[in-house]
């Protein structure tokens, strides 16, 4: 999972790269946005932590004990960490701006060339891997509460030789009631 999270996270640093090179205006009002970016990361973390938990409390039920030799859990457990590391990401992403970090970073002087603006480009930077941060989260997000949704469904729903046995069952309750 470490490998997945590294290699994901070194190839959104290089888009975010790519498109922080782009001369692209950044919102005027960016600590308002990067306060709204902020809320929205954490909440979704906290969805995120509640599914955790929902998951890992299910494991305490009779039915989920079936599971307990098996990955299923770790499994999907993976995902819903995986949301959280980005939403957490974004989180930091957007605290970096709020508190102005590139500013400071103003006094170290970066010289690379007096046409590259270093400052603008950390900038961008960082409001890029927050935004792309923030949809990955999302996308593992909605990716582990269907997992999780389908576990639930297979570990608590009624199998198919239960639904037949029913349909059968009411079949010849039918019949009786016609004699």
């Amino acid at each position: 999972m470490k490998n997945k999270i590294i290699i994901q996270s070194i190839v959104l640093a290089i888009v975010s790269v790519i498109i922080s090179g782009i001369n692209s205006e950044l919102p005027k009002e960016m600590v308002s946005y990067q306060f709204n970016m902020f809320t929205i990361s954490t909440v979704l973390a906290g969805f995120s932590f509640t599914t955790l938990s929902m998951l890992l409390s299910m494991n305490s039920e009779e039915r989920m004990r079936k599971l307990d030799d098996t990955s299923v859990v770790i499994n999907k457990s993976k995902k819903i960490v995986i949301s959280l590391i980005y939403f957490m990401i974004s989180s930091l992403m957007s605290l970096f701006l709020i508190l102005n970090v590139p500013k400071l970073l103003e006094n170290i002087k970066i010289v690379v060339s007096e046409k590259i603006d270093v400052l603008g480009l950390i900038q961008r930077f960082i409001y890029y891997a927050g935004i792309l941060s923030l949809l990955v989260g999302i996308i593992y997000f909605i990716i582990s509460v269907y997992e999780v949704y389908d576990l639930i469904k297979r570990v608590y729903g009624i199998s198919d030789s239960a639904k037949q046995q029913a349909k059968e069952f009411r079949k010849t309750i039918e019949q009786s009631m016609k004699k």
